[in-house]
């Protein structure tokens, strides 16, 4: 987990978001993004959260069984961090603890510390403008590092090589969207990614609670 930073991001491309940017997000209204819970690796005295393991758990899946909420789906976990489902939530978290069998080690288990961000919303198409290539001298025109059949949704490049633009009729105003297609290489936990982008008003609210862990750069939407 980051040190020093509340939005982190793996070698895979998996972004993840401390328990407070979440429920800045959830409280804000940002649209175009799910949660997922995040496993600890470390080894240590602690078992593996499961809300079927305590009453507060059991009330809190009923109450998303009749809310139509699917655990554990991406919508589960912004559910859960809605304000109406604050206070179980972490009385579920608490009674948890608890129960936790101190003498029993085990690899980890899940933090509602963190969350997986998962991007929801209908992928864009970026614009021919937008250039990819080994290095900004070499355009990869053998095509060694791109889907020889130009698929939309497969790897476009190794590098991306100029500001990004993107198809602003395939926006459908999500305050998350992500590139259909793919930038990088596969090579160990290294994996192509898409290109991850956030709204004007996303960005102002990162900026204005002082979240640490992340940039931006401008993108031009035709």
């Amino acid at each position: 987990m980051p040190k020093r930073a509340e939005i982190g991001k793996s070698w895979g491309g998996e972004v993840i978001v401390s328990a407070r940017v979440a429920r800045l997000l959830i409280d804000s209204g940002i649209t175009g993004f799910g949660l997922g819970p995040v496993q600890r690796s470390k080894q240590g005295e602690e078992e593996p959260f499961s809300f079927s393991q305590t009453h507060s758990g059991r009330k809190l899946l009923a109450a998303a069984a009749k809310a139509g909420v699917k655990p554990p789906s991406p919508d589960f976990y912004v559910w859960i961090n809605r304000r109406a489902q604050r206070d179980i939530f972490q009385s579920a978290v608490n009674e948890h603890e608890r129960l936790r069998l101190t003498r029993r080690r085990l690899l980890g288990g899940t933090t509602p510390d963190w969350y997986q961000l998962f991007v929801t919303s209908p992928p864009v198409e970026l614009s021919a403008e937008t250039r990819f290539g080994h290095n900004p001298f070499d355009n990869d025109p053998d095509g060694l590092n791109r889907c020889p059949l130009r698929l939309p949704d497969h790897v476009l490049g190794l590098n991306l090589l100029s500001q990004v633009s993107l198809q602003g009729s395939g926006w459908d105003a999500s305050d998350f969207v992500r590139s259909r297609g793919l930038v990088g290489v596969r090579r160990g936990l290294i994996m192509p990614q898409s290109l991850l982008f956030i709204s004007t008003r996303l960005r102002e609210l990162l900026l204005t609670h002082s979240i640490k862990g992340w940039k931006s750069e401008v993108a031009q939407v035709s």
